[in-house]
């Protein structure tokens, strides 16, 4: 009789303390008219009120997420939100008229051309400006030139408006 009290009472705490920790609880959530602004904007929330609850503040992710150009993903079967930033967006490569890669640059909006595609693609002479901000390009004589700054020096990309527009024509031009 002993063990089956004792059984009982083991079981009674297991399950009520299961029960318990299922169980909602009261909180003070707090609601201040809390704004949200990305990059200066102010985002809409749709009535979507961020609060504040132990003292840190929650935000709809869905609302920032899409202000940021990311998207959220959502799966009911593991109860997980997946926020996937614009960065992580797959954009595919462009191709120029002459057959060149053109990336995008999420930093600058726009496709780019890599000056290293146009160099190994054309060996044009080319000199860099001491600031490194521009960039000259000449005709194999050296008896014309083109000069463009660079989106990111680092990569050194050509917009590819510009390389369609200005470079490719100087360059077709020999």
């Amino acid at each position: 009789m002993k063990r089956f009290i004792s059984g009982f009472v083991t079981a009674s705490l297991l399950f009520g303390i299961t029960a318990l920790a299922a169980s909602p609880q009261a909180a003070n959530i707090f609601y201040n008219n809390i704004k949200i602004k990305v990059y200066g904007q102010e985002v809409d929330t749709e009535g979507n009120e961020p609060f504040i609850l132990n003292d840190r503040t929650y935000v709809p992710a869905r609302y920032v997420a899409e202000a940021m150009g990311g998207e959220v993903l959502w799966d009911g079967e593991t109860n997980t939100v997946e926020i996937i930033s614009a960065s992580q967006a797959v954009v595919p490569n462009k191709l120029t008229s002459d057959g060149l890669e053109a990336k995008y640059s999420y930093s600058d909006e726009e496709y780019c051309v890599p000056f290293l595609s146009v160099l190994k693609k054309y060996d044009f002479p080319y000199v860099v400006s001491d600031d490194w901000k521009t960039i000259t390009l000449y005709n194999a004589d050296k008896s014309k030139s083109t000069s463009f700054s660079p989106q990111n020096i680092g990569e050194t990309a050509i917009p590819y408006d510009e390389y369609e527009n200005v470079i490719l024509p100087f360059i077709l031009s020999e």
